[in-house]
């Protein structure tokens, strides 16, 4: 993916036919973490259940807009262009914070499905595709987030 230009919050990027197909599949699992996620080692009580509830059911809630949002940046504003023999994709700051939001959920989901390990490079991934797909959606939604963080800095 190539940043062609960047004006008032505005950005204006060039993805190759396969970029689009990979960055249409690595949204495509969001969400991934279970609702109620916490990192390995953090032990979250809730004096209030009801509370607790609320704040599960509104993360859900996030986690659905958030979804129905990223499918709108994918239908309406990744687009096919001629001229540059690729797809353009045009987004504005708010879209991004978004898109870092939602690969890094798969980032961390990924890792999460297999099983928060402290050590990639020990994974097997022999005989078994679903974690070489997690391995690889975690990785390249890494890649992902880096990019957008470094293009809002």
């Amino acid at each position: 993916m190539k940043l062609l230009s960047r004006q008032n919050g505005q950005f204006e990027f060039r993805l190759a036919r396969r970029e689009r197909e990979l960055v249409v599949a690595l949204l495509g699992h969001y969400p991934l973490l279970p609702t109620g996620y916490h990192p390995p080692g953090t032990e979250v009580v809730c004096p209030d259940p009801e509370g607790a509830q609320m704040l599960d059911e509104l993360l859900v809630e996030h986690k659905a807009a958030a979804r129905q949002a990223v499918q709108h940046l994918l239908k309406e504003k990744l687009r096919p262009r001629e001229d540059l023999h690729g797809w353009g994709w045009s987004l504005t700051e708010p879209d991004i914070d978004l898109l870092i939001e939602v690969f890094n959920e798969v980032r961390v989901g990924a890792w999460h499905q297999l099983g928060c390990p402290a050590d990639l490079d020990a994974i097997a991934l022999r005989d078994d595709s679903r974690r070489g797909a997690l391995l690889w959606a975690m990785e390249v939604s890494g890649a992902f987030v880096s990019f957008f963080l470094e293009l809002m800095e």
